[in-house]
């Protein structure tokens, strides 16, 4: 006669001499006229389906196959949340999380739950668009987080533990960090606004004589204990043009940071060059100032001179 199937107790050790020995219970069907195994339950009770042998590793149950599939199936033509689940749980309490869905006829949603304060909730929802939302079953965005306290999300880097922010909190959006480090702001991954840690300065396009580029101050950092916002122009030669108001907020200071030499110039009129053979009124590094006027294509119709170069004063 020729087997359909069988199922085959196989000892793993030797029964002569006692009976408090191990084996396994094996499952065999029969295709195009081969018979092989297709589920093992072994000594411990591990659960094997697919292609012979033991269970690999601490597993408990082991699908194996070519492209294998699990599939929970409800008899429902649709499902509402909770209807088909994957649950977790321990000997005195379960479900405490689970994973669901959501069949409408047409689209699938992917639900994950967990249990507070003796009872299970969703959690995080992934819907038939591929939007994921936290906190809320009607994402609108690829990443849709919400919640009535300050949620926010929160990237950190182990290194030195710099935690960067996107939040909001009743009436205000935020962005910035949770930890004591600077905001930079970056375009094809090159920094041109950075928000310091220490006082609030906002650095544009760096912060350093070698580099080039404007800052906002507010304090006293790289600025005098009077300064409350200081507009500053990194130029590479220390002759670094400023825009400053003091503390009190009644004087406006705008000049160079270095003084001495004819080539630092002030200029406030038109055009790009500061001159002082241009309209308008330059002081140079030495204090000498320059107004000018004239009509185009005529000589200058109006020029004060003040050089304190000469000891008697010139103008």
């Amino acid at each position: 006669n020729v087997y359909g199937g069988k199922i085959i107790v196989t000892s793993e050790e030797d029964f002569s001499s006692s009976a408090n020995r191990t084996a396994h219970m094996a499952f065999y069907t029969r295709l195009n006229g081969t018979a092989s195994e297709r589920l093992r339950i072994d000594s411990s009770g591990k659960i094997k389906l697919g292609s012979g042998g033991t269970v690999v590793g601490a597993a408990d149950v082991e699908i194996r196959y070519d492209n294998p599939v699990l599939l929970i199936r409800d008899t429902a033509s649709t499902s509402a949340d909770k209807d088909a689940k994957i649950a977790f749980g321990n000997e005195s309490h379960y479900p405490v999380a689970y994973m669901s869905h959501v069949w409408d006829g047409t689209n699938g949603v992917l639900t994950f739950h967990t249990r507070l304060s003796g009872s299970e909730s969703e959690k995080l929802r992934i819907d038939s668009s591929g939007r994921m939302g936290l906190g809320t079953n009607s994402p609108t965005h690829k990443l849709h987080i919400q919640d009535a306290t300050t949620p926010r999300l929160v990237v950190e880097d182990t290194t030195n533990n710099v935690q960067a922010q996107i939040g909001a909190d009743n009436s205000e959006a935020r962005i910035g960090t949770v930890s004591n480090h600077p905001v930079s702001f970056r375009v094809n991954d090159s920094e041109k606004v950075r928000i310091d840690a220490t006082d609030g300065h906002v650095d544009f396009t760096g912060s350093t004589a070698s580099t080039l580029g404007y800052t906002f101050q507010n304090g006293t950092s790289g600025a005098s204990a009077d300064t409350r916002v200081l507009i500053k122009a990194y130029a590479n030669s220390g002759a670094d043009p400023y825009i400053k108001f003091d503390a009190g907020g009644q004087d406006m200071v705008v000049g160079t940071s270095y003084q001495g030499t004819t080539n630092n110039t002030l200029c406030l009129g038109p055009g790009n060059s500061p001159s002082t053979s241009n309209d308008g009124l330059t002081i140079n590094g030495i204090g000498k100032a320059t107004l000018r006027a004239h009509l185009t294509g005529q000589e200058p119709i109006l020029t004060i001179i003040n050089d304190r170069t000469r000891t008697s004063g010139h103008m």
